[in-house]
């Protein structure tokens, strides 16, 4: 028996109609790009040279208030600890979707000088995402498996399969970047890391700006928002509360004899 066009024509068109096309999305948030149906951020990473401590993206009221179409207003800055510190620069990040497919643009214009080891922006995908698929830098590729140890490298395009979800996620860039492919399991972590753009470390000049673009392609189209600002205000279902401190002394809710107004962080800041 012979399958005429006809037949195969109405194959496709019945397939097509029965496969939806979902689309890839990609959200704006203060702490940066993040690609919800793998539940990961890309962030911009800016770790200091001599002790590796962890810089980037500063959340901040000035990151919401400007994040409209696409359009982020941010602040640069270094890690002590937990908390954001030390201011590093201003930053900019635009994002748009044409043809479907993310265009990124990523500015930072530095304030002040910052020895860093790295500038580059970062993705860590759990690892089993990636099981079965491979890997590529322009033409070279590879799977998982045989990574072994981290590759450094440079191109104009890195990719990587997601078998589960039959997508493949593209990033291309306008000049060649560095590339860096990681096996997190070195690190005792079930995941594999991807970095892009400058690796090497040196010191930023205050005033000197750098400027890192690429696209984000995922086979289906990919759809892109900006979180907006939450802001909750009274209704049916909430109330303002109208608080008074009148603890009254002397009674059960009263320490201030308990000695707790000095150490170990009281008034003397020990």
């Amino acid at each position: 028996m012979h399958e005429s066009p006809i037949f195969r024509a109405t194959f496709a068109v019945l397939l097509a109609t029965a496969i939806p096309v979902v689309a890839f999305d990609v959200r704006l948030t203060p702490n940066g790009l993040v690609l919800p149906e793998l539940g990961v951020p890309i962030t911009m990473l800016t770790p200091q040279k001599s002790t590796w401590k962890n810089g980037g993206m500063c959340p901040s009221a000035e990151s919401f208030n400007t994040m409209k179409d696409g359009e982020m207003a941010y602040r640069l800055c270094e890690t002590t600890g937990h908390s954001w510190t030390y201011p590093l620069g201003d930053g900019h990040l635009s994002a748009h979707v044409a043809d479907g497919v993310l265009h990124v643009t990523n500015t930072v214009k530095f304030s002040a000088d910052a020895a860093l080891a790295v500038t580059m922006f970062f993705l860590r995908i759990p690892r089993a995402e990636l099981e079965g698929g491979r890997w590529r830098v322009d033409s070279r590729d590879g799977t998982w498996g045989e990574l072994g140890n981290p590759l450094h490298t440079k191109g104009r395009s890195l990719s990587v399969d997601l078998p589960k979800r039959g997508r493949t996620l593209t990033f291309t860039f306008p000049a060649p970047l560095g590339i860096t492919i990681q096996d997190d399991r070195m690190h005792k972590m079930e995941s594999m890391s991807l970095w892009f753009g400058e690796p090497s470390g040196r010191v930023r000049k205050a005033g000197e700006t750098w400027k890192c673009a690429f696209t984000l392609a995922a086979d289906e189209p990919v759809t892109f928002s900006a979180t907006k600002k939450l802001v909750v205000g009274s209704g049916a279902g909430w109330v303002p509360l109208d608080y008074r401190k009148d603890i009254v002394a002397g009674s059960a809710l009263d320490f201030s004899g308990q000695g707790m107004a000095d150490a170990p962080a009281g008034r003397h800041h020990g």
